[in-house]
């Protein structure tokens, strides 16, 4: 071999040995333990290496630790105690500040959600093989939403939900306009942090919607300018923000009611999460991940466990 291809391979792993992960993801939660593991292994399996997990408690309870312990003694979840201090608003970003520490040097990638949402990368396997396709240029991207209702059903707990809440928001919903952001660590301003959905990037950076289209900063030259709309294409996140009836008239609604939603908001978002379709997930799932679907999905699909799914394997996923 010569020195030239040596220094080369030496090069590239070296490169690689700089960050322990690739892919991370970070979030506070609390009573979400009946969505644990399937926000996890979905995670998992579209390619992220590592969870720092913020339980929003004053202490973990036991079934907590029971669901998340597998995974911590694989080190793929971080587990950390954050007791309520001064609101949700203010403790989510205080806690994710602390993981864009602990990210930083330790992770490439690193995405902040909530266990009510679930990235999509649609046109590849993994989320990484789509931020290597589609945005090399890329020092973070935000990434849309895309909203579901209830369907107006319940969930047993602890079965999975993604199969089969399918129900959502019109396309054009104000509120798809948000979303949240994938970045480079190393891109991020790490200690100016004030809003969860978009992070402050240093002078260098360029902000990417979903779809691959370049977004201008703000006058600050940091934050990006948004322009109102949703832009779903090669990276979104399907945000079950309601999650099944039980969960909606139990725990989202009081939270919601909590924060200062209107009665009536709250009302127009259950209706409007009910008047549209949308199956790119589960279709994405059984056309990339056939062995996981089947192992975790199928017997629960909206599909049906004993359904001919080879015309979904073969045709093409709605980027939209």
């Amino acid at each position: 071999m010569s020195i030239r291809v040596w220094a080369f391979f030496f090069f590239i792993g070296n490169f690689v040995s700089l960050y322990g992960y690739q892919i991370s993801v970070a979030t506070i939660f609390k009573d979400e333990d009946p969505y644990l593991k399937e926000w996890i292994e979905y995670h998992l399996m579209v390619g992220v290496d590592h969870f720092w997990l913020y339980n929003h408690e004053n202490e973990i309870k036991e079934e907590t630790y029971a669901i998340l312990q597998p995974y911590i003694e694989k080190g793929i979840v971080e587990l950390f105690k954050w007791p309520y201090r001064n609101g949700l608003i203010v403790d989510q970003r205080t806690s994710m500040t602390d993981a864009l520490r602990r990210a930083k040097g330790t992770t490439e990638w690193l995405a902040l959600i909530d266990t009510d949402e679930y990235i999509l990368p649609s046109s590849n396997k993994t989320i990484l093989e789509c931020l290597n396709a589609h945005f090399t240029q890329a020092s973070a991207v935000y990434m849309t939403w895309r909203n579901f209702g209830t369907g107006k059903i319940t969930i047993p707990k602890g079965e999975p939900i993604l199969c089969r809440l399918v129900a959502c928001a019109p396309r054009g919903h104000g509120y798809e306009n948000n979303g949240k952001t994938i970045f480079r660590v190393k891109d991020v301003d790490c200690e100016a942090i004030s809003y969860i959905h978009h992070v402050p990037l240093k002078s260098s950076g360029v902000y990417f919607y979903g779809d691959g289209v370049s977004i201008p900063k703000t006058a600050n030259g940091r934050e990006p300018s948004l322009d109102g709309t949703s832009h779903h294409g090669y990276l979104r996140i399907h945000h079950y923000f309601l999650r099944d009836e039980w969960f909606f008239h139990n725990v989202k609604k009081p939270r919601l009611v909590q924060r200062g939603d209107t009665e009536s908001m709250i009302n127009e978002w259950y209706n409007d999460f009910l008047k549209d379709k949308d199956l790119t997930l589960v279709d994405y799932i059984i056309k990339y991940h056939p062995k996981k679907y089947k192992k975790i999905w199928k017997k629960f699909s909206i599909y049906g466990p004993g359904a001919n799914l080879k015309g979904v394997q073969k045709r093409g996923l709605d980027k939209k």
